[in-house]
């Protein structure tokens, strides 16, 4: 069976875009339920940030640089593991308080990377 059969057997909705522009991205952030991105291998980061910016849950692997940049504001998994991402996700879905606490931190954590924070610490960097 194939992966869009199976997802369309237990009825979990599913979609895939490219080409987007930066409005449409957001867009599709504020759309999902759960930002999930259990990454083998990340350069940065940079879609828990965004999920977190827009007010959502995020789901992602317990590894550097991920941990660093999600401070603790995103719900870990063991990418490597179903049984992992399983019981997050469960996690997510059926505990509210859980998942609003989340939501609340990841908000927070966001404001670490925003565009006047990252330029005054650019700044305070540079002068002598």
């Amino acid at each position: 069976m194939t992966k869009v059969a199976l997802l369309k057997k237990h009825k979990i909705e599913y979609t895939n875009q490219c080409d987007l522009s930066d409005e449409d991205i957001r867009d599709e952030y504020i759309k999902c339920d759960i930002v999930n991105f259990p990454s083998e291998y990340e350069g940065f980061g940079m879609p828990v940030i965004e999920g977190q910016k827009t007010g959502r849950v995020v789901v992602t692997s317990k590894m550097e640089p991920l941990i660093d940049v999600s401070a603790g504001a995103v719900a870990y998994v063991d990418p490597k593991n179903v049984e992992s991402i399983r019981e997050t996700y469960l996690k997510v879905i059926e505990d509210d308080a859980y998942r609003t606490n989340l939501i609340d931190l990841g908000i927070e954590n966001a404001k670490r990377f925003s565009v006047e924070t990252i330029a005054k610490q650019y700044l305070d960097l540079i002068k002598i």
